[in-house]
């Protein structure tokens, strides 16, 4: 499904008082549990960006904030220490695994399953990005700092990150205009249970 939302329709340099889904990180160590047997190649025209595995990237946190955040809302601190994080390679990196033709679609209309265009906004993103959801990263929260978050999507941006998670995900395509993305930047005005 091609969508196109403007350079700044995408970000919010204002952070929230948690982490939340949308985070946007410039430095994230990623490392998995298993490694890619050696010799292993892609199969079909679909050609996914594997290697390399391991690495310091940006990062974009893609746990549904509900799913970590304390309960009852108003309760400050976190459920559990763990969160979702799909690696956020530069363009560069990305065109030595895809063709001219895909980075070019992916610029334009971003139709790729498991792919989320990130442009550069001079700020947030300093260089024309993608995030590799279909290889996210389980990492702790002490992992995520602080420091190295510079912002988080918009709520436009969050309707397509969450209808790219349900493909991606599940298969199943919905429009982007379903979903109602948790906006909150504080704990107190965290939605009740239910509404996220």
């Amino acid at each position: 499904m091609p969508w196109k939302l403007s350079v700044g329709d995408y970000y919010l340099s204002k952070l929230t008082e948690h982490q939340a889904q949308g985070d946007i990180y410039d430095s994230v160590k990623f490392v998995y549990a298993t490694e890619i047997e050696e010799g292993w190649e892609a199969s079909g025209i679909r050609k996914m960006a594997v290697n390399p595995m391991e690495g310091v990237w940006g990062g974009l946190l893609i746990s549904h904030t509900c799913a970590f955040v304390a309960q009852p809302p108003g309760t400050s601190g976190y459920s559990h220490p763990f969160r979702l994080v799909a690696p956020v390679w530069p363009i560069g990196l990305l065109a030595e695994k895809l063709t001219d033709r895909e980075i070019d679609n992916l610029r334009e209309h971003d139709p790729y399953l498991g792919y989320m265009y990130l442009p550069a906004d001079g700020g947030i993103v300093m260089e024309e990005s993608a995030a590799l959801l279909y290889r996210p990263a389980l990492v702790t929260e002490s992992a995520l700092s602080n420091e190295s978050r510079h912002g988080r999507l918009t709520e436009g941006a969050m309707r397509v990150l969450q209808m790219k998670l349900t493909e991606t995900f599940t298969g199943l395509r919905v429009k982007r205009d379903q979903f109602q993305p948790d906006m909150s930047d504080s704990w107190n005005d965290y939605p009740q249970t239910g509404e996220s």
